[in-house]
């Protein structure tokens, strides 16, 4: 049984299916041909065969690195502020007159820094 191929506009491999309508690629068998993750749209039909290019995979590959970066950035970033809220007590603390800077001057250094590696991952995200 073959399997029908589904392109793009440049001739680029977006699915396959067993069922296919008329005029669509068709081929016998993908055996040789890795189809994991994003590799199946680096695939190509010239008109008579599938070829990968190479260059397109390292397209694919960096764009799709770039996307889980910027994922973890913004799971890093959240994670922060959870903990930037979950210390807001002791500037309300200090604000409100309850306590002195100076009792809580260990939080309030690690918020600095906290701080500072949001505003980094931040700058990261928008590209600075």
């Amino acid at each position: 049984m073959g399997l029908y191929l589904n392109l793009d506009s440049d001739g680029y491999l977006l699915s396959v299916a067993q069922m296919g309508e008329c005029g669509l690629p068709y081929v016998e068998s993908l055996d040789g041909f890795d189809m994991s993750g994003v590799r199946i749209r680096a695939h190509r039909w010239d008109g008579e065969r599938l070829t990968l290019d190479e260059a397109r995979l390292a397209e694919l590959l960096a764009a799709e690195q770039a996307k889980e970066d910027a994922e973890a950035r913004q799971e890093r970033i959240a994670a922060l502020k959870d903990k930037l809220s979950a210390t807001d007590y002791a500037v309300i603390k200090i604000a409100e007159g309850a306590a002195t800077a100076e009792e809580y001057a260990d939080v309030i250094e690690q918020r600095r820094a906290w701080r500072a590696e949001i505003n980094g991952l931040e700058a990261g995200l928008n590209g600075g």
